[in-house]
């Protein structure tokens, strides 16, 4: 595994405890080699596999009495095969409740990882947002865009002051957005040199501080509408140029998390 494959499933542990979340989808070696049968992949796809866990997308210009034609061919082969032999009831995935972060917890840790270069190591803070992902789309987009602007570009807070300096303590910073049931916000410094890791989050947590302190007036709003109109501009281009690619990340996060039919508009 790649340090940044370590670093999410250990901080996915700490952020979704007891969850699927955590798990590594494609299997780990070992229990592929020891556990892994015939009958298990079997269950997994007679439970899994099947019309109710399916979500179709459809893009480009089509005859859509043709297609629905052709998709009400299938749909009676589906409903012919479960009158014959009925399904077992369909429990729709990720449903289950999360479980609450322990706050009582030191959530700071450290984890080993193999890497060509023992002097530097990476450091990642993390926050869990304390509201589903269907709830407030639009709340979600704009701590994507704060978090951008934070950490994108060599003006940046972040970049000013964890890189570009006379005392840099990362080569780079970025920021992620974890988009499931419960969305978390990451930022991630990298290069940090081993004797100073310790140094990252008092001094992010400062910088954060002052940031909330000098309050909006201190905010570049030049940057910001120049984030906006370009994530305008590249979402026109993608709708333009490859929407078999781009509405899928909406209608299946619909299907894994939306709960009214409205979700999916917004």
């Amino acid at each position: 595994h790649s340090s940044a494959n370590i670093l999410y499933f250990e901080l996915a542990k700490k952020l979704y405890p007891n969850s699927g979340y955590n798990v590594e989808t494609g299997g780990y070696l070992q229990n592929l080699r020891n556990s892994t049968s015939i009958a298990k992949v079997r269950d997994y796809h007679k439970k899994y596999y099947r019309p109710e866990n399916l979500v179709l997308t459809i893009t480009g210009r089509i005859d859509e009495q043709e297609l629905f034609e052709t998709l009400r061919k299938t749909e009676e082969k589906v409903l012919r095969k479960r009158a014959a032999q009925p399904a077992e009831s369909f429990q729709r995935p990720w449903q289950t409740p999360l479980a609450k972060i322990n706050l009582t917890e030191d959530l700071i840790f450290e984890i080993e990882y193999p890497s060509d270069d023992e002097t530097t190591g990476s450091v990642v803070a993390a926050w869990r947002l304390p509201e589903y992902i269907s709830e407030n789309i639009e709340m979600l987009e704009a701590y994507k865009l704060i978090m951008k602007y934070l950490t994108t570009t060599q003006v940046s807070p972040f970049e000013v002051a964890f890189v570009e300096n006379r005392d840099p303590l990362a080569t780079s910073v970025s920021s992620d957005t974890l988009e499931i049931k419960e969305p978390a916000l990451l930022i991630q410094f990298e290069n940090v040199p081993i004797d100073r890791i310790d140094e990252v989050i008092p001094k992010m947590e400062k910088l954060l501080r002052r940031i909330v302190n000098d309050g909006p007036e201190k905010f570049d709003l030049e940057r910001i509408s120049n984030f906006i109109d370009r994530v305008v501009i590249n979402n026109l281009k993608e709708m333009e140029n490859s929407p078999h690619l781009f509405l899928p990340d909406a209608s299946v996060l619909d299907m894994l998390y939306g709960e009214k039919p409205e979700h999916l508009k917004t």
